[in-house]
């Protein structure tokens, strides 16, 4: 189950976020594809963290839930290293899945780097994060990131900031989410799939916040993510544009 893994990444950071830091924390619901090329949609809870103390820190913001170290470097550069979870895929949500008699492919954890750079264009604050993580799992394989974050409003009680990211895979890690292995082609007398490296998929969204009060605010996001390459045209691939929304409210101690 996913909580197993966000619980994990909070008990992770737990003794170095007692210091005295400005923290975030509570819960949305999320409307996404069932999986990554899924047709179908699910709600589901979706943790809300952003949680720093010293170089220690827990986010679900940057696109993954994460928590990790990072040290600050000279104008405005971070870099770190990262513990994050990672999304799996249930075969029950696909009927074409299950006639391939694929397995599912649990919820996992993926340990990698990232470097990040904070600046503004004018009043804009503008964030560019690169991250490298490789999945657990013997073929989970290895993936990067690259997500710009450009404020594009802000007044003392409301927020809104643009998003881009783009996110690339390793043959492994296509093979693993978007290829068919020849035993299971078999199943329906299809060609096997064995996708190639490249980049997998794109995403842009708005997201925004609300001040309630001074400890409370309601968050929200919007985004369109779009399946690239080997990833797109792979024949399990049911839909590779998703929209995906969330919603909660936050409490800051």
């Amino acid at each position: 189950m996913k909580i197993h893994y966000v619980i994990a990444l909070l008990v992770a950071v737990a003794v170095p976020l007692a210091a005295e830091e400005s923290h975030l924390l509570g819960l949305g619901i999320q409307h996404d594809a069932a999986y990554l090329g899924a047709a179908k949609e699910k709600y589901l809870p979706f943790p809300l963290i952003d949680w720093e103390a010293d170089k220690f820190f827990a986010r679900s913001g940057k696109g993954i839930e994460e928590a990790g170290v990072h040290w600050r470097l000279n104008n405005g550069f971070s870099l770190g290293s990262q513990l994050a979870v990672e999304l799996g895929r249930n075969s029950d949500d696909s009927v074409f899945l299950q006639q391939l008699k694929m397995r599912d492919i649990n919820y996992g954890v993926s340990l990698g780097v990232h470097l990040e750079h904070s600046t503004h264009i004018g009043p804009a604050p503008l964030n560019t994060l690169i991250r490298l993580r490789q999945r657990s799992g013997s073929e989970r394989g290895a993936l990067a990131d690259i997500r710009v974050e450009l404020g594009v409003f802000g007044t003392d009680t409301l927020g809104l900031q643009t998003y881009l990211q783009a996110t690339w895979a390793n043959q492994q890690a296509m093979m693993s989410d978007f290829g068919i292995k020849p035993a299971n082609a078999a199943y329906v007398d299809i060609p096997a799939y064995s996708p190639d490296a490249g980049i997998r998929d794109t995403v842009i969204g708005l997201a925004g916040k609300i001040d309630l009060n001074r400890d409370w605010m309601v968050v929200s996001a919007i985004e369109h993510k779009q399946l690239r390459g080997d990833a797109a045209v792979s024949p399990i691939t049911e839909q590779k544009n998703t929209n995906t929304f969330t919603l909660g409210t936050i409490y800051r101690f």
